[in-house]
C-alpha cells in the first residue's frame, strides 16, 4: 500500500481592529505506512499583518464515505503549540487517528484547520490529559475558558493537569523590615513580570507523577496527595536540567518535565522564584495570601524558634489571638494535621484548603515546592523577569510544609533552599507553562 496524500479543503478569514487577515492553505494529509494510527498534517499560514500574532489552531475532519464529522483532538506538533506567535510559512502536526477515529477512510477524508487569535484572558485555563499513561507518544491538551466542572473534580487532581493564567504586573518581592519573622535574605525590591504564564492549580499529585514516570517515589501514599521525595534533579534532570538559567528550558529527556515537554510541545517547567511569589501573593502584600495580615507580636521558645501569637488584620483592624485559624484556613501545617481533612500527621490531598484569589491551592503549606532559581540573598535593585543567579549550590524551595510549626516558614516571602539532589517527604512541586513560544 502506498502512502496516500490528500490535499484537503480549508479556508479561514480573521478580521479585527488591526485588520489582521489570516489564511491557512495547502493543507496536506499523509497516512503513515506501515499504518500505525498516525497521520502527518502540513499546512501554510499566511495573510496580512499576521507576524507576531498568537493563534490557537483547531483541526476538524470529515469522512465522505461514512459522512462522519470528526473532532481531531489527538494532535501534537513539531513546529507549533497553542498560542505560538505566527510566522508565515509551513507548519507540521501529527494526528493520532487511531485514538480519535479508528475507522479512517483516508482516500475520502478532508481536513479543515482553523486559526483563532488568542487573547490570553479568553482562555485562562490549560488542561493536559495524562490519562494514557507513561508509554504514550503525546499528551493531548487544550485551552479552556472556564475551570474544572464538578465531574472533573477527581480527574483534575489525578489524570488531568490543570493550569491557570497569571497575568504579569509589578510587585514588591520579599518582605519589609517591619514584617515579624522575616529573614535577612528577603530584602524587599521592585520586581516586574512582563509575560503571561500559567501556574498549576495544584501541586503535582502522585497519580500524575506515576502517569508520566511509571512509578511513585512518595513516602506517604495517595493518588490525590502531592508527590514527594522528588529532587530537583528528578524533576528536571541532572544533565541539561541542571543548566538553568543558562540552559533556560532545557531538561533531560528522561526527567518528569523532559517527558512533559516532549509529549506536549509546550515550555512546561518549574516556576521561577519571582513567578512563584507573585502567584502566591495574588495581589496581597502581607504575611499570608488570604488577606492583608501582618504579625505584630511574637515570642521565642528555648530553642530560639519563633512562635507568633498575634496577627493583625489591617482590613478589619482586628487583633486575632494566635494565628492558627488564619493559617489553618489556607495551609496544611503542624497545628491542623488532625482537622479531619485527610491523613493525620502527614500531608493531605491537594485542594483541601482555601485557594488564593487566583484560584491556586496549597501555596502555603502541604509541601514545600521547588523553584528554578539558585539561591542568593535579594538585593535592593529592581528586577525584570528575574531568573536567579547564574550559578549556585542550592535551589530555592517555597511555601512551607505539613511538618512545620514555625509560622514564619509559611509567609509569602519565606525562602528555603536545598541541594538539587535532596529529597524529603515534605518537598514537592507544581508546574508552570512559560509560554515563550
Amino acid at each position: 500500500m502506498n502512502i496516500k496524500t490528500i490535499v484537503a479543503f480549508v479556508a479561514f478569514l480573521l478580521c479585527n481592529w488591526g485588520f489582521t487577515q489570516v489564511k491557512i492553505s495547502n493543507v496536506s494529509f499523509t497516512t503513515r505506512w506501515p499504518w500505525n494510527g498516525y497521520v502527518d498534517l502540513t499546512f501554510t499560514i499566511g495573510g496580512t499583518n499576521v507576524e507576531g500574532k498568537k493563534y490557537s489552531l483547531a483541526f476538524e475532519g470529515y469522512d465522505n464515505v461514512t459522512q462522519t464529522s470528526v473532532t481531531m483532538k489527538s494532535i501534537t506538533g513539531v513546529d507549533w503549540t497553542y498560542g505560538r506567535p505566527v510566522h508565515s510559512g509551513t507548519l507540521h502536526a501529527v494526528w493520532n487517528a487511531g485514538v480519535d477515529y479508528s475507522k479512517l477512510h483516508s482516500a475520502s477524508f478532508q481536513v479543515k484547520v482553523t486559526a483563532t487569535e488568542v487573547e490570553a484572558s479568553s482562555y485562562p485555563y490549560l488542561v493536559i490529559d495524562l490519562s494514557k499513561g507513561p508509554d504514550v507518544v503525546y499528551y493531548p491538551y487544550e485551552l479552556r475558558s472556564s475551570g474544572p466542572s464538578s465531574g472533573e473534580v477527581l480527574s483534575k487532581q489525578t489524570t488531568q493537569l490543570w493550569l491557570r493564567l497569571v497575568s504579569p504586573n509589578r510587585f514588591m518581592m520579599g518582605s519589609p523590615e517591619s514584617e515579624v519573622g522575616r529573614h535577612s535574605n528577603e530584602r524587599q525590591h521592585v520586581t516586574y513580570l512582563t509575560r503571561n504564564y500559567y501556574m498549576g492549580l495544584y501541586e503535582i499529585t502522585q497519580a500524575q507523577w506515576e502517569l508520566v514516570m511509571g512509578s511513585n517515589p512518595s513516602k506517604h501514599i495517595g493518588d490525590s496527595r502531592p508527590v514527594e521525595n522528588v529532587s530537583f534533579d528528578m524533576i528536571r534532570g541532572s544533565g541539561n536540567g541542571a543548566k538553568w538559567p543558562s540552559g533556560l528550558y532545557q531538561t533531560d529527556a528522561s526527567s518528569f518535565i523532559g517527558r512533559l515537554q516532549a509529549r506536549t510541545g509546550l515550555t512546561l517547567d518549574l516556576p521561577t522564584e519571582a513567578q512563584w511569589e507573585y502567584a502566591c501573593r495574588a495581589g496581597t502584600t502581607g504575611y499570608l495570601n488570604n488577606g492583608n495580615f501582618q504579625i505584630i507580636e511574637e515570642f521565642r521558645d528555648y530553642n530560639d524558634n519563633s512562635r507568633f501569637i498575634y496577627l493583625y488584620d489591617a482590613d478589619s483592624k482586628a487583633k486575632s489571638e494566635y494565628n492558627i485559624e488564619l493559617l489553618s484556613s489556607v495551609a496544611r501545617w503542624d497545628y491542623n494535621k488532625k482537622d479531619g481533612k485527610g491523613a493525620y500527621t502527614q500531608h493531605t490531598m491537594v485542594g483541601f484548603y482555601n485557594p488564593n484569589s487566583y484560584g491556586l491551592y496549597d501555596m502555603h503549606g502541604n509541601l514545600y515546592e521547588w523553584c528554578l532559581d539558585w539561591f542568593e540573598s535579594f538585593t535592593p535593585q529592581e528586577a525584570v523577569d528575574p531568573t536567579g543567579p547564574s550559578t549556585g549550590t542550592e535551589r530555592i524551595c517555597r511555601g512551607g510544609s505539613w511538618k512545620e510549626s514555625d509560622c514564619d516558614k509559611f509567609r509569602s516571602a519565606y525562602r528555603a533552599k536545598h541541594r538539587s539532589d535532596y529529597t524529603s517527604s515534605d518537598l514537592g512541586f507544581r508546574i508552570t507553562w512559560h509560554r515563550v513560544n
